[in-house]
């Protein structure tokens, strides 16, 4: 019988005796969706040596807090997704939390000495180098944000970036329609003001229309329409957020850590590519959709 199983079964039996156990560690799954189930895999093949017990959340906010509010105190709470950290975090303020797929964790008060973990982002370094590898000699590209929400992109050097800042999907709608005529790429952010359906389409017609590639943060919008992502390899997310949770079981902080996506996974539209003119580079390792249209 599996080992989880065996401390499940454990913990019930003590619970129905009247006594009092201590959860070792607590996997919080946010979502059944495929990103959150691969993260939790690689949390699972990293940490199977040790106990620890999976709880799958209902993406419904009232009957995850219910279940949240019946579950036993643990030592240390591992927490795959945004909203799901940020429920437990309300629910068990001082217990150390180690966090996975987070977005924007210092806005979503993710932060603190004993919260830590790895968010969603992939360095944006990276971001742009994949881009600037499939279309040399960008010089301008444009990038819409809320400031409230995501902190200001930081690429360095790389490529001269033409920032708007906006509060609204009504701001970003107009931002865009405004930016994607004067630049040579644009950089989609996971920001909800543009990563919503409307201004998404608005933003991948204009991309063919003006011949200006989009760099999306997730695979889904590549098959919708964006040339490029570059986004978090989850499953191995889930390993390294398992690495953390084993250093700080052993003494560490969870809030010493504080780390983007260690690893990323290219996604590139074929058809896309084929109708912006762009030519993919043979050493550029990528999951190409749609490759019998590729140039």
């Amino acid at each position: 019988m599996p080992h989880r199983i065996i401390q499940a079964l454990a913990i019930a039996f003590a619970s129905a005796a009247g006594q009092v156990t201590e959860v070792p560690v607590l996997l919080l799954v946010e979502s059944p969706a495929a990103p959150y189930q691969q993260a939790a895999q690689g949390f699972e093949q990293s940490y199977a040596a040790r106990g620890y017990t999976r709880i799958q959340l209902d993406p419904d906010p009232r009957i995850r807090d219910a279940r949240l509010a019946g579950l036993t105190s643990p030592r240390l709470l591992v927490v795959i997704g945004t909203e799901a950290a940020r429920a437990a975090r309300r629910r068990w303020p001082a217990i150390p939390l180690v966090y996975c797929l987070a977005l924007h964790p210092r806005q979503n008060a993710l932060t603190g000495p004993a919260t830590g973990g790895v968010s969603m982002t992939v360095d944006p370094a990276d971001q742009l180098g994949i881009l600037l590898k499939l279309v040399p000699g960008l010089q301008r590209i444009g990038v819409v944000y809320d400031e409230a929400l995501a902190a200001e992109p930081q690429p360095g050097s790389i490529a001269r970036l033409v920032r708007r800042q906006v509060r609204t999907p009504r701001e970003a709608a107009r931002a865009i329609q405004e930016l994607v005529p004067q630049v040579d790429a644009f950089w989609m952010l996971l920001d909800p003001v543009i990563a919503n359906p409307a201004n998404f389409r608005l933003l991948a017609d204009l991309s063919l229309r003006h011949k200006v590639p989009i760099l999306a943060p997730a695979a889904p919008f590549v098959e919708a329409g964006a040339l490029v992502s570059v986004g978090p390899d989850y499953n191995r997310a889930g390993r390294r957020a398992a690495e953390i949770a084993q250093l700080v079981v052993g003494g560490r902080r969870a809030g010493d850590f504080f780390e983007p996506s260690p690893t990323y996974v290219v996604t590139i539209n074929g058809r896309v590519a084929r109708q912006l003119g762009v030519a993919i580079p043979r050493d550029l390792r990528a999951n190409i959709l749609s490759p019998q249209d590729a140039p």
